[in-house]
């Protein structure tokens, strides 16, 4: 299904605010999916969406995660959202017309103290009352209309810092939207969705190298001790790829257990002995589980790692990648085995 998006600055910051709103009404993350549905709906002129939200509401019943997810796919597939485009535009107008109004607000100031003066001379003149009386007439009034625009300027300027605070705010929620999108939320490192995103950033740039690690035996973990033990080990995994990674390398959660490095064009020795650090860092983390004191297993991690060739796509690397990790599990985990050219 097709949505145009017409609407202007100023209607995409109402509808913005708008689902905004809808999100903490509903008690739901605005995350990119549920901001998406929400600002859809917002607009109101997807029926079918608005009805099956009619429908809900009606029955006592708010929108969850699990509901938005449905919607997104249901009523919003194909649809490109246009509201970060629109929120850009509106901070660059607010911004320069604010700009102009601090500039012509300094012209009628100073426009006002010159009739002032004039003013005052005119009082001072001996020559004509009559026409002194006159023309002070006028020049009243310039002063009175004038002093009024600027009043009335300085109204508008203050809608504008106000406008232009909510514009901040709004983009602020957007950037922490997007940022959201990218990530991983347990363990704050880059998700797939981000990781394809850096792909097609830098692919033209150089070659890659790419370290897969998985974490061995991590269903043993969840079963024995269950899924929050094994999201704290996911946790201080993804620490230690974060500490130990070169500054120039990504880290990555790929997926359930499973995490990777991205090297650029890296020497080979230099990315081993990244890996085996890494490794022995994993093997040495103590977790200690509930009231009684009860140690975990030791943590290990097995490693496969693959450079890229000449005309080779990321996700062949990522292909021989995977291969040489599962060599790593054949001969024993806890170990790096590396990919053959």
């Amino acid at each position: 299904m097709s949505i145009v998006r017409q609407e202007s600055v100023a209607q995409a910051k109402t509808l913005a605010t708008r689902a905004f709103n809808l999100l903490d009404e509903w008690a739901v993350p605005a995350n990119p999916q549920n901001y998406a549905v929400a600002y859809e709906i917002s607009r109101g002129q997807n029926s079918a969406l608005i009805h099956s939200l009619e429908n809900l509401l009606n029955n006592g019943s708010k929108p969850d995660n699990y509901c938005l997810e449905q919607w997104q796919l249901k009523f919003l597939a194909g649809v490109q959202p246009e509201q970060e485009k629109l929120m850009r535009g509106l901070s660059f107008i607010t911004a320069k017309l604010k700009q102009d109004l601090d500039g012509s607000d300094h012209s009628v100031s100073e426009f006002i103290k010159q009739l002032d003066a004039g003013l005052q001379d005119l009082k001072n003149e001996q020559s004509d009352e009559t026409e002194n009386s006159v023309i002070i007439s006028v020049i009243k009034n310039l002063v009175t209309a004038s002093q009024t625009a600027l009043a009335e300027q300085n109204l508008l300027l203050e809608k504008l810092q106000t406008s232009q605070a909510q514009t901040t705010k709004l983009k602020h929620q957007l950037t922490v939207i997007r940022q959201k999108a990218y990530t991983d939320n347990l363990t704050g490192l880059l998700n797939r969705h981000g990781l394809d995103t850096y792909i097609d950033k830098i692919k033209q740039r150089c070659r890659l190298s790419a370290l897969v690690i998985d974490i061995d035996h991590f269903k043993r973990i969840n079963d024995d001790f269950g899924h929050p033990v094994g999201d704290q080990v996911l946790v201080q995994v993804a620490k230690q790829l974060q500490q130990h990674k070169p500054a120039n390398t990504k880290a990555v959660r790929y997926g359930g257990e499973e995490f990777i490095l991205l090297f650029d064009d890296t020497d080979l020795k230099a990315v081993l002995a990244v890996a085996e650090a890494i490794r022995q860092k994993i093997s040495k983390l103590k977790f200690i589980v509930g009231k009684q004191n009860r140690p975990l297993p030791q943590i290990t991690v097995s490693m496969g790692f693959a450079k890229q060739q000449s005309e080779e796509t990321f996700n062949q690397v990522l292909m021989r990648a995977d291969k040489a990790l599962y060599q790593a599990k054949n001969n024993g985990r806890n170990q790096v085995c590396c990919a053959l050219s």
